[in-house]
């Protein structure tokens, strides 16, 4: 599912996480997806996706969250359209350091 995927990049220079794509679109669907956070950069691993608050994301939702890997992925049940804000919450390996980036994800609802 290669349009579920989102690539987390860290600037090890600024200390900046970024999303590609930074605005996930799920298009209209009879389905739910799997979202897929894949860590690109080296050292780095994805700690947490939360809601823009720190709870979890709204399990009416998203649902079935799970580490994969340096990565994370989540169901999307894609019940109605709209914009659903979260963040990601990135770790350096072997230390305390933490960083976060609040990208979207835009629902298409259902068929």
């Amino acid at each position: 599912m290669p349009n579920n995927i989102v690539d987390v990049f860290v600037n090890n220079e600024t200390g900046s996480v970024t999303c590609d794509p930074d605005i996930l679109e799920t298009g209209k669907s009879w389905r739910k997806f799997r979202v897929y956070w894949r860590m690109v950069t080296e050292g780095w691993e994805i700690h947490d996706i939360t809601a823009p608050d720190g709870a979890p994301l709204d399990p009416e939702v998203f649902y079935d969250p799970k580490k994969n890997g340096r990565g994370w992925r989540m169901k999307d049940k894609n019940p109605k359209p709209g914009d659903y804000e979260y963040v990601v919450h990135v770790r350096r390996i072997g230390s305390d350091e933490c960083i976060a980036h609040d990208p979207v994800i835009r629902n298409g609802g259902r068929r």
